[in-house]
């Protein structure tokens, strides 16, 4: 005979507790994270692991996301977009000046942009790469390049 899942009824009431209580945490971690508290804070704050608090805040996005209709989605990706606009910015000159550390900031900021506009997923084009080799002086090779595009131009 076929095991039926179980009802609401049939979960024991701990269990139900619990969930509950996971729930309830990953509210609050979900409402931190958007007064933007760090996952340290966060974890701190509800007696969770950092992992756990990523995890939390996940979930209850999930769960928030059936809810949302297109239009809020929509403006929740510019609010995200805006804020690491703002984030770029604020490291851009140190970046540009030679900070290492800004530097790599300022990258992981555009590939968590790219990432949360998907613009990681777009098929690559087929773009052939060749390489040409030229042999002479310098200004042989300008000459060859001047009229390779010329050709393709």
């Amino acid at each position: 005979m076929a095991r039926r899942p179980p009802t609401l009824s049939a979960v024991p009431s701990k269990d139900l507790a619990l969930q509950e209580e996971q729930d309830e945490k990953a509210h609050l971690a979900y409402e931190m994270r958007q007064d933007g508290k760090s996952w340290y804070s966060i974890a701190k704050a509800l007696g969770l692991t950092e992992g756990a608090a990523r995890t939390s805040v996940h979930r209850a996005m999930e769960q928030a996301a059936a809810y949302v209709s297109e239009e809020s989605k929509r403006q929740l990706l510019g609010l995200e977009v805006g804020r690491l606009d703002r984030l770029q910015e604020s490291y851009w000159g140190a970046a540009l000046g030679g900070n290492i550390r800004a530097a790599e900031f300022v990258l992981k900021v555009i590939m968590d942009r790219a990432k949360l506009q998907q613009l990681d997923a777009i098929p690559e084009t087929n773009v052939t790469n060749n390489t040409l080799v030229v042999a002479g002086s310098s200004e042989e090779y300008v000459a060859a390049l001047r009229a390779i595009a010329g050709e393709h131009g």
